[in-house]
């Protein structure tokens, strides 16, 4: 029994003498209870006021616990306790976790000394803490390390020259004390050390390592704040004795991010010379803005002259910053960054420095600015980029799409829509005139010094009036919108034939070729005539074969989404064998053009058709036009749902029909017909009661002979009889057949029978009330006159709320039989345009 009690007591002994030792276990894999023991150690040498620690108990999974990250193997990895108000110190106990690579421990209050039992970290933040005594040699052992942040704490002493044997480290954040004003540096085999007191950036050549921020202990807080105000006198007397501080950070931002931060242009002049090109890379304290250089924060802005005399300063110190990434989150050179945040005369002096370099971007980047510039409408930038490179029409870009992509794509109003505008603002349109854009076009912006010009001569102060008042007048006209308007036009269009010579002229592969065929069916969805009339001219062969994912052609997609005038367009430039097969091609879902046109079209395309009504005629419009076009099988034929297109356009259409009905029903009876049917009444008792009264003797009437009351009297027949139409309409309306066929011609033709009826019923009406005053008062103007101007305005009301309505009725039911002659006479309106 003696020798087992002895053996066990041994066997205790060798596992405590194991646990206790830190070295013995950096040989060994770490057992489970030493990163216990080690963890807990950490905790017992922390204060928690506030209990922020609490899940570390011996009875979880240390994997569990608050700021404790592991790997498969349960290994202590990672450990952040930041900013948990921790106070104490770091027990030497943390060495036992020896699979530990990132100890982040800032924003407490923790002192004492740093310990140097720490061996496998990648990772090292202690800053914002109270860490006192020197700066620790044995740290210049983890050779590992790769971040090192020691800011904002009370180290003193002098820094080993060892650290330089860090050769994985990238970055370095100090912060020190000074206690003398200067001291040389000097190297000896006795001194192997450097004063933190000394600039240990001191070094011109490139270096990897990152050196973030050091201070002295002179206070620099006037310095920043005569930057801020623009009092350079004051900041170059200080520059003069302490010419270091030039690097410095203050709240986070060097003297020259201040100065860029409030738009001191002669103080950014005045440091730009004392600093080196590298500085200019110095990024912002992170918990500020992001790590923001003095380009980025320059481009940020406000975009004004000023903004624009800093941004040349920094570029003119350092060319090569025109083709870096100006700010780490948006992965953009400074041109595009300027774009993005749609800053145009910064991205116009940004072009015009960067353009010279444009073959050293990235192709990718390339495409990218003339994505942007042709979604934000800087066309002259994408156009001359095109015309430098123009491959990059189908290069992919940050999106993963080309700049074809995204003209085809586009809804930013760069193609005309001739229904937005009146007949004035067309025939302005018409008439203005834009001249090509020039091969070597300008896209820069003059930089002009602030100079006072006086005008002493009276004859320039009366042209700059008139220069003003024309201005104005334009202006107010709307010429210079339409100008612009036009301008945007012509560069798109001249950007699309930029674009076609590179999908003709050139040889491109297989991902390029699809952007193009994209790109094509975007046109198409998006009602882009002149894209697609570009993009399939020529190569007939190409875009008559080419499909979707779904795989409709050209012609299915523009049935589809109902564009009229593109399906016209391609269907004329096909060839006549080719025509005869394109309704009975069939997509993937066995559905051919037919079956395609039966379903509903989409909201975007029947959302500007006043009443469903007149958009189940659209509806039959479509499905008649591509039925007259194909064959009596077609109309047979059966999708993969067992479905014709006719029994597919009856299911898509039910709730539609249905709609239409209760709108021509609420139009006939709470509107159209009670107006007309008050008329009657109006009018039938206008004639019993004529004004002027009758001839008691013989019952004629007493103004009979005049001709006012002749006027009164035709008038006031015209207006009963026209009502009394109007309401039998209406009621034949309500009393009709709602099928699907019946709103293509009948339906509509009622409805403008009965309005065109209202509207004469309306307008004698107020003839006949004119014509009554003007008898009962002769030789009254002043009560006549404005009795007839007033009486104009239920017909102008009407005119202005219900006649428009009332011609799309009539130009969607017959516009089809003066389609040919409005069509004469838009050719005859083009030749003498070019004439003249």
């Amino acid at each position: 029994m003696r020798p087992l009690l002895l053996f066990l007591l041994l066997l205790l002994l060798h596992l405590r003498h194991s646990l206790s030792s830190p070295h013995r276990l950096l040989s060994t894999p770490t057992r489970p209870m030493a990163t216990y023991r080690a963890l807990l150690s950490l905790k017992s040498s922390l204060d928690d006021p506030d209990s922020r620690l609490s899940s570390w108990t011996p009875n979880t999974s240390h994997c569990t616990w608050a700021g404790v990250t592991c790997d498969s193997h349960n290994h202590v990895t990672s450990l952040d306790l930041s900013g948990l108000n921790l106070s104490g110190y770091l027990s030497p106990d943390i060495a036992f976790l020896v699979y530990l690579s990132n100890l982040t421990l800032a924003e407490n209050n923790l002192s004492g000394p740093i310990p140097p039992e720490i061996s496998a970290l990648r990772l090292l933040n202690l800053s914002n803490n109270v860490f006192n005594r020197t700066f620790p040699p044995e740290l210049s052992n983890l050779t590992n390390l790769r971040v090192l942040d020691l800011y904002n704490n009370n180290l003193t002493g002098v820094l080993p020259v060892s650290v330089a044997h860090m050769t994985n480290l990238r970055h370095l954040h100090l912060e020190f004390k000074k206690k003398r004003p200067q001291q040389d540096i000097s190297f000896s085999e006795e001194d192997t050390r450097v004063d933190l007191n000394d600039d240990i950036d001191s070094n011109d050549g490139d270096s990897d390592l990152e050196i973030v921020e050091y201070r002295a202990e002179y206070n620099t807080d006037d310095f920043f704040k005569n930057v801020e105000f623009g009092e350079w006198e004051a900041a170059e007397e200080f520059l003069d004795q302490h010419p270091e501080v030039v690097k410095y950070q203050h709240i986070g931002w060097t003297a020259l991010q201040h100065a860029v931060y409030y738009e001191r242009v002669n103080v950014v002049k005045e440091l730009l010379p004392l600093m080196k090109k590298k500085d200019l890379d110095i990024l912002s304290d992170r918990r500020r803005n992001s790590g923001e250089t003095a380009l980025s924060m320059a481009i940020q802005n406000r975009d004004t002259e000023d903004a624009v005399e800093i941004v040349k300063c920094i570029v003119e110190k350092n060319r090569k910053l025109t083709l870096r990434v100006v700010h780490p989150s948006a992965n953009a050179v400074p041109l595009q960054y300027a774009l993005n945040l749609d800053k145009p005369k910064l991205a116009r002096y940004l072009y015009s420095v960067t353009s010279p370099t444009f073959g050293k971007l990235k192709s990718r980047d390339a495409a990218e600015l003339v994505s942007t510039g042709l979604r934000l409408k800087y066309l002259d930038m994408s156009l001359d980029l095109l015309r430098r490179f123009p491959k990059l029409a189908i290069t992919k870009d940050h999106s993963g799409e080309s700049p074809l992509n995204e003209l085809a794509s586009t809804r930013a109003g760069l193609f005309l829509d001739a229904s937005q505008l009146g007949i004035w603002k067309r025939l302005i349109y018409i008439c203005t005139h834009i001249p090509p854009t020039p091969l070597n076009s300008d896209v820069s912006i003059e930089i002009r010094e602030n100079e006072k010009i006086t005008r002493k001569n009276l004859i320039c102060q009366v042209i700059c009036f008139f220069r003003r008042s024309v201005a104005n007048l334009r202006r107010l006209s709307g010429i210079d919108s339409l100008y612009q308007m036009k301008l945007l036009h012509v560069q798109t269009f001249e950007i699309l034939e930029q674009m076609w010579g590179v999908l003709y002229l050139e040889n491109f592969n297989y991902m390029q070729r699809k952007f193009a065929e994209k790109a094509l069916f975007q046109a198409v969805e998006r009602g882009h005539y002149l894209s697609v009339r570009v993009l399939i001219r020529g190569n007939k062969s190409w875009w008559l074969a080419i499909t979707n994912e779904h795989d409709k052609t050209l012609f299915q997609f523009a049935v589809e989404h109902r564009q009229g005038d593109i399906f016209d367009l391609i269907h004329h430039w096909s060839i006549a064998k080719e025509r005869k097969e394109i309704p009975s091609r069939k997509d993937k879902f066995g559905n051919n053009m037919l079956h395609v046109v039966g379903k509903l079209s989409p909201l975007t395309q029947i959302a500007h058709i006043r009443g469903a009504a007149l958009q189940m005629q659209y509806e039959l419009q479509w499905f008649k036009k591509v039925e007259r076009m194909a064959s009596h099988k077609d109309l047979n034929c059966i999708n993969s749902d067992g479905l014709t297109p006719c029994e597919v356009f009856t299911i898509n259409h039910r709730n539609l029909v249905e709609a239409g009905e209760m709108s021509m029903k609420e139009t006939a009876t709470s509107s159209s017909a009670l107006v007309a049917a008050l008329i009657i009444t109006i009018m039938f008792a206008a004639v019993v009661t004529v004004p002027g009264g009758i001839n008691g003797e013989t019952g004629i009437p007493i103004y009979l002979n005049t001709d006012a009351f002749r006027i009164f009297i035709i008038a006031d027949v015209i207006s009963l009889c026209s009502s009394t139409t109007s309401v039998m309409v209406f009621l034949g309306i309500l009393t009709s057949r709602f099928a699907e066929e019946d709103f293509l011609t009948s339906l509509p033709t009622k409805l403008i029978i009965g309005f065109l009826s209202l509207f004469l019923s309306i307008g004698s009406m107020m003839v006949a009330f004119a014509s009554a005053v003007f008898i009962m008062l002769p030789g009254k103007p002043s009560i006549v006159i404005p009795s007839i101007v007033l009486a104009g305005v239920p017909i102008a009301s009407f005119l202005w709320m219900q006649f428009p309505f009332l011609l799309k009725i009539i130009i969607s039911t017959y516009g089809s039989s003066f389609r040919p002659m409005y069509r004469r006479l838009k050719g005859w309106a083009k030749r003498i345009y070019r004439r003249f």
